[in-house]
């Protein structure tokens, strides 16, 4: 069996597709199956299987057309392609499939089109507000671009019913030729949660739709009402990071929220450990790798009330992300009740949803196997 892996990231690049990317990659390959990832990137590191790197410094139309190319070269007697996103993989892999005539799967965790609303300025919403109030119209033509690649595709797989429910509808697409795959997690042995220090931790890209600005607002609200003071940790790096280190300035908030630089895996996963809870406000997360990588540690989170996961992991507390006293008294009720964050913990060390790595690419594999039984 031969699998191509298209993707717009891939380590050393951070983020969900490069992860899932590089997992399955690792894990076909350890099967015997013959794999080569199609990227967009300046890293060649070659593994046991070929990474076909394409040149962000190539100008974008002439990009993609030499991603297509190398696609199409790659899938040249493969048995199906995973994409990993709707456009910048998703659009060439679909025709390197037509022409191949090959099954081609779609992974999405991500909403392109809402995401680039809210970056560009568009209304703070959510995601279903960005559906349900019809504010995906200033987005027409890129709508109907993403719908294009997503209904000729032969299957899209979402991370959660949540994002499913909707794209169906709006993007109208069979139900049929889309399915549901939950992420990885697996909790880890022997972490118990509850650091000394009352410590906020968020990570990620600092993006408009991370709420980050809003996040300084609940930080504020908790400051003046928590018994304990909380210092608030923020890491990564992405376009508003500096509007976000001017905020804090104005707010005379230096001491007490602290900038930190994009962490390796196993910094984060250290710097999670030595939390006392973790905070992800986001306007809408569909599958976020930091609350799980917190919870998989055993930590406690407040997290958007705006996200998919709350249908695999209801055990975990939740809250408005536009309201800064309905998150902000959660995380106070987290620094100040130790009964209720000694309950929190044990929830998190009952759960018991788990899914590995090799399980996640037997459900790929499984797809396959039924796609060409069609």
């Amino acid at each position: 069996m031969k699998l191509v892996l298209a993707t717009g990231i891939y380590p050393p690049d951070i983020g969900g597709p490069a992860t899932y990317c590089y997992h399955f990659a690792e894990e076909f390959s350890r099967r015997g199956i013959a794999v080569s990832v199609v990227t967009y990137g300046e890293s060649s590191e070659q593994k046991q299987y070929p990474v076909r790197p394409v040149s962000r410094r190539i100008p974008q139309i002439i990009r993609q057309a030499y991603y297509g190319f190398m696609l199409m070269r790659e899938a040249r007697g493969a048995d199906g392609i995973i994409a990993f996103d709707s456009l910048g993989a998703g659009l060439p892999a679909m025709l390197a499939g037509k022409i191949r005539r090959i099954p081609v799967v779609m992974r999405l965790g991500g909403d392109f089109v809402w995401e680039k609303y809210i970056e560009r300025g568009g209304v703070p919403c959510t995601m279903r507000e960005f559906y349900e109030r019809k504010r995906y119209r200033s987005s027409r033509t890129l709508i109907a671009l993403v719908a294009f690649v997503l209904r000729r595709v032969t299957m899209v797989v979402f991370t959660t019913s949540f994002q499913r429910e909707l794209f169906v509808r709006y993007y109208r697409l069979e139900r049929s030729r889309t399915a549901v795959r939950q992420n990885v997690f697996v909790k880890k042995i022997g972490q118990a949660g509850g650091a000394s220090s009352a410590g906020l931790l968020w990570a990620g890209r600092f993006l408009k739709l991370k709420n980050i600005s809003f996040l300084i607002e609940v930080y504020r609200y908790v400051r003046v009402r928590a018994k304990r003071q909380a210092q608030l940790v923020l890491v990564g790096d992405g376009p508003e990071k500096e509007s976000i280190a001017q905020e804090i300035r104005k707010r005379g908030l230096q001491k007490e929220v602290r900038l930190a630089d994009t962490m390796s895996p196993s910094e984060l996963a250290a710097a999670i450990r030595k939390a006392y809870c973790g905070i992800l406000p986001s306007l809408t997360e569909i599958s976020p790798n930091f609350a799980l990588e917190c919870v998989s540690e055993g930590v406690p989170a407040v997290i958007t009330a705006e996200t998919g996961i709350r249908e695999m992991l209801p055990e975990l507390l939740y809250a408005d992300p536009r309201s800064v006293q309905e998150f902000g008294d959660a995380v106070v009720r987290l620094i100040d009740d130790g009964d209720f964050y000694r309950a929190y913990i044990r929830r998190i060390a009952g759960i018991r949803y788990h899914k590995s790595w090799e399980e996640a690419a037997d459900e790929y594999l499984a797809l396959f196997h039924s796609l060409s039984n069609v």
